[in-house]
């Protein structure tokens, strides 16, 4: 199986929060998210990381090269922000298994990988999709921003995702493949008030700094 975590987002609503920062490196802790995420995943033959095409995006590439020296990572730019479905393309492999996560994501308890394609829900956020285990519809829902994919279904998506501009759950609502719901527990801080709410958790004073720079 192949990981693939998505970090080209601009963070725009986290305001100066991440004006000289990556998001999945904002610390819960004592510890970068992106950290809190790894350990949580499944085991991988390889991870290939989205990068944004700015400083952020070398900050976090520099980050996992020294911190994980043996792990086997794979990093893309994605040169222009067009989308997730756009950023899965450049990721994809059609040739195994593969694990797909956001990076704003910290999972509570380690990630358990089905036997067939899966959409991983949760009640602990306010996304953008709901999934009920037959449809995918854009309304505020459960749908975290992980997911799964045989091999089989990698293949059959990958050409609805070549010049795509959608987001990829769009894509998925149209390739007509089938899909297990996987609920899972998690923190997440897309938005500031996410943030605030997972920093209370970890007793992390990030919300501080978000008061002090103004950006809430």
């Amino acid at each position: 199986m192949k990981t693939i975590i998505l970090a080209a987002g601009q963070a725009s609503r986290l305001g100066k929060v991440t004006r000289n920062i990556q998001k999945c490196l904002i610390s819960f802790g004592g510890k970068p998210a992106i950290d809190h995420l790894l350990e949580k995943l499944p085991k991988s033959d390889e991870v290939c990381v989205c990068l944004s095409n700015d400083f952020r995006g070398e900050l976090l590439r520099n980050y996992l090269i020294s911190r994980y020296r043996n792990e086997n990572f794979r990093f893309v730019v994605q040169e222009q922000p067009i989308g997730t479905a756009n950023a899965v393309n450049l990721c994809l492999y059609a040739d195994d298994d593969v694990f797909i996560s956001w990076s704003d994501i910290i999972p509570k308890k380690n990630v358990d990988i089905p036997r067939s394609s899966a959409i991983y829900t949760t009640d602990d956020s306010s996304c953008r999709y709901r999934f009920d285990g037959n449809k995918i519809e854009a309304t505020d829902g459960n749908v975290i921003g992980m997911f799964f994919l045989t091999k089989h279904d990698a293949e059959k998506i990958k050409p609805l995702l070549k010049n795509s501009t959608l987001d990829f759950v769009d894509i998925l609502q149209l390739s007509g493949l089938s899909f297990c719901n996987v609920p899972i527990e998690c923190f997440d801080f897309g938005t500031q008030k996410a943030l605030i709410q997972t920093a209370n958790s970890f007793n992390t004073s990030v919300y501080a700094d978000i008061e002090r720079d103004g950006a809430i």
